[in-house]
């Protein structure tokens, strides 16, 4: 945005002071690790659940809830760790990315 409001700007003869409120995480340059983060963790929940359906007819219901279940808890502990306290790519509290990422792998299974 920055450069597309600066070129905009010197084309009006006009001066733009950038200030950033909440500035981008030191590891996290592009501010990209969010979106990266959510598409891991979509992208295995799909993936888990697409095997789940190739084994529905092996598998009880319940069997394939618990591996969800598992998976979920299992999948947001470890891409929470990787993308929150370890590097600080993603600054929010451990304990509400690793449920938020939970959430997300259950819902897309």
């Amino acid at each position: 945005m920055e450069g597309l409001v600066s070129a905009y700007a010197h084309g009006a003869e006009k001066t733009v002071k950038v200030t950033d409120a909440v500035p981008l995480p030191h590891y996290d340059s592009r501010g990209l690790a969010a979106f990266y983060v959510a598409f891991g963790v979509t992208l295995s929940g799909f993936a888990l659940a697409q095997n789940l359906m190739g084994l529905s007819v092996l598998r009880r219901m319940r069997h394939r809830f618990t591996v969800m279940t598992v998976f979920a808890a299992v999948a947001g502990t470890v891409a929470a760790t990787l993308s929150g306290p370890v590097p600080g790519a993603v600054p929010a509290p451990f304990p509400l990315l690793a449920l938020t990422l939970a959430l997300l792998g259950t819902a897309v299974g």
